[in-house]
Formats: structure tokens, sequence, C-alpha cells
């Protein structure tokens, strides 16, 4: 039942899709369905576990001395300016997956 229902909160997204929501047997409509579900849970707040959030600690630990070694090894400039952007873009990810992990260690 709580599947259907949020299957018909996605209707307006499936047509606007092209694809029509009537149709359950229109893989398209689910293919849109699970697109758009999978994209509001990545982008949903996930509540870290304590074991987590030690983990994201030590992520972002060795990060930052990463930054701290960037920042000392090399010259201003843009090319620094990436490696840290890029730094940062990584720590970030690997702490969205540490979050979107389940409890059986998958994603």
């Amino acid at each position: 039942m709580e599947q259907q229902r949020k299957r018909d909160d996605w209707r307006d997204e499936a047509k606007a899709l092209g694809v029509n929501p009537d149709e359950p047997d229109d893989f398209r409509y689910w293919s849109a369905f699970d697109r758009a579900q999978s994209i509001v849970e990545s982008f949903r707040y996930h509540q870290p576990s304590e074991e987590q959030i030690d983990r994201i600690s030590i992520v972002r630990q060795a990060c930052i001395a990463c930054a701290k070694l960037i920042l000392q090894s090399t010259p201003s400039g843009p090319d620094q300016t990436v490696a840290l952007r890029k730094l940062h873009e990584c720590m970030m990810t690997a702490n969205k997956a540490i979050a979107l992990e389940k409890g059986d260690g998958s994603l």
C-alpha cells in the first residue's frame, strides 16, 4: 500500500517524462519512478549512527591532513585551488557513502 502511494505521488513527474502512469506495465514509468525515488533518497538527510560518525570523523581528519600537505607543498594558484576543491569533493563523497550505508554494510 505504501509503495502504491509513493508511486501515486510521482504521477505528475511520470507524465512530465512522457510516460502514462495509468499503464503500470509501461517499463518507462517504473524506470522514471525508480529514478525519481533514487534522487529523492540521495538528497534527503541521512542521520548517521554513532559508528558512522566515528568513520566520518576519521575521513575528515585524513582530508584535513592532506589539505595541509597540499597547502605546504604546492604554490598558490588555480591548480592548488582545484586540488583542494577536489579533496573536499572526495571527503563529501566518502561521507555520503558512509551515511548511505545500510546496516548490513551494503549501499
